[in-house]
Parts: structure tokens; C-alpha cells; sequence
């Protein structure tokens, strides 16, 4: 009787500890997540083309109006919505969550000649901001470990080729499909980057937890139209810039002096 009380306990020893050891594995289960919100970018125009109009770049939204007033979004020409959280149980996990473009504006490096419409700078913009259908697509969001991983993600895109400017003469309308095949995704966000409280990061860095920052990422169309998109950033002052303001300082601190004599 002694022997198999004795079994009993150590039985319940070896359960007890078993649960001991897979505790910090469970409680992870549903603590993985990252926060909807706005993906802001920026064109890099040496990796960026559409056949018949040559390399693209962007064109700088300077400010956006995110539905509570105008806000400076630095050098961004495109942005993308992730529309829902995304959680997952555990690390190795995907999850998947819609997307909305809400803003695109390219123009060509150089003038091209387009479908023979003139030699000219042309634009690409959305359809959705003229009433057209709205660019949707979908984003799958893999945890690498508990604050990074990998994501594949897809767009359906209507826009508009413009000839002269951001709302000049539509020549053409299209619809393509841009697909990322797997690029980076950490919570924490590039040097430079823009940030903007509960827009597209979580009470500006006081808590990341949740935060989405993609970095570079090559969306491609099978016909060989390419967009290469980085995390939008604050442009640095410029040189020029830089130099008035010393010597503004440095007249200032003069005339400071020359009152007290």
C-alpha cells in the first residue's frame, strides 16, 4: 500500500512540474498582438517603374487629414490602413488582417511620351479620391518572436494616370494587383521616422508593444511594374538652411553683446 502511495505522489510530482515548465509557453496564448492603424511611406524612386511611364517617385503629401484635422506626415506619398488588430496564440503564428490605400501620388522621373498622349511629366493617383473604387487589399502577419516577424501582403489598386500634374487630364485608368512576397516587420520604429500619437504608433513610444513599423517592402505586378516603399520619414534641415540659421544666431548673440557695452 506504502509502494503505491508513494508512486501516487510521485506521479503527481512529476504532472505538477510538467505544468510548471509549459506555464510561461501558455501564457503566451492570445498576448501576441499588433494595433490597426496607418502605414505612412515614402517611394524610393531608383527601384520604382511602371511600363510606358518609366521610374517613378513620389510626390510628398507634406500634411493629411486623418479625420481629425490636418497633420504633418513629412515625406509620405502613400498611405496604407491595416483595418483590424492582428492576434495570434503563440510565437510561429500568422494572422491576417484587411488593408485600404488612402493615399498614392507618383509622377515620372522624366518626361515620356505616354500611349502617345504628348511628351509630358504624368501622375499616378487613386481613383477612390473622384468617387472611382476604392484600393483594398490584404496583409498576412507573421510572429517571428513576440515584437517581430515577416509579412506578406497584397493590393488591388484602381488609379489614374494624369498628364501635367496631381489633377491634370486623366488619360488612362488601370487596375493592377501589387503583391509583397515577405518583408520585415518589428515594433519598433526606424530613426527619422514619423510619428503620429494613436495614427500609426502607440502614445509616441510610451508604449510599443502592439506597434506595426514595416521596413522596406517590394510590392511587383507580373507585367513588371514594380513599387519599392520605406517607412516615411522627417526630412533633415538642409545644408542651406542650416548655415542662415547659425548666422541668424550668430547676429543675434552680437547685438546681445553690443547693448551691454
Amino acid at each position: 500500500m506504502r509502494s503505491r502511495h508513494c508512486l501516487r505522489l510521485l506521479i503527481g510530482a512529476l504532472a505538477l512540474g510538467f505544468l510548471v515548465v509549459l506555464q510561461p509557453a501558455w501564457c503566451l496564448a492570445g498576448g501576441l498582438q499588433v494595433n490597426a492603424g496607418y502605414d505612412l511611406f515614402t517611394t524610393d524612386a531608383s527601384q520604382t517603374s511602371f511600363p510606358g511611364l518609366g521610374d517613378l517617385m513620389g510626390v510628398p503629401l507634406s500634411t493629411y487629414n486623418f479625420g481629425s484635422g490636418s497633420v504633418l506626415v513629412g515625406n509620405t506619398d502613400t498611405i496604407i490602413k491595416r483595418n483590424s488588430n492582428v492576434s495570434v496564440a503563440a510565437v510561429g503564428d500568422t494572422g491576417t488582417t484587411s488593408l485600404s490605400v488612402f493615399a498614392l501620388q507618383l509622377e515620372t522621373v522624366n518626361k515620356v511620351n505616354f500611349a502617345n498622349n504628348g511628351l509630358a511629366d504624368y501622375f499616378v493617383t487613386l481613383q477612390s479620391i473622384h468617387g472611382g473604387p476604392a484600393s483594398t487589399g490584404s496583409m498576412d502577419i507573421t510572429f517571428n518572436t513576440a515584437t517581430s516577424g515577416t509579412f506578406k501582403s497584397s493590393l488591388d489598386l484602381f488609379f489614374d494616370i494624369r498628364m501635367g500634374s496631381l489633377t491634370g487630364k486623366i488619360v488612362d485608368s488601370l487596375n493592377l494587383t501589387l503583391t509583397n512576397s515577405g518583408a520585415d516587420w518589428s515594433n519598433m520604429a526606424p530613426a527619422g521616422s514619423v510619428l503620429i500619437n494613436g495614427i500609426n504608433n502607440n502614445l509616441n513610444g510610451k508604449d510599443i508593444t502592439n506597434d506595426f513599423w514595416p521596413n522596406t517592402i517590394t510590392e511587383k505586378h507580373p507585367t513588371g511594374g514594380q513599387h519599392v516603399v520605406d517607412p516615411a520619414s522627417v526630412p533633415e534641415p538642409n545644408g542651406l538652411a542650416m548655415a542662415l540659421a547659425a548666422i541668424l544666431m550668430g547676429l543675434a548673440c552680437r547685438r546681445r553683446r553690443a547693448r551691454r557695452t
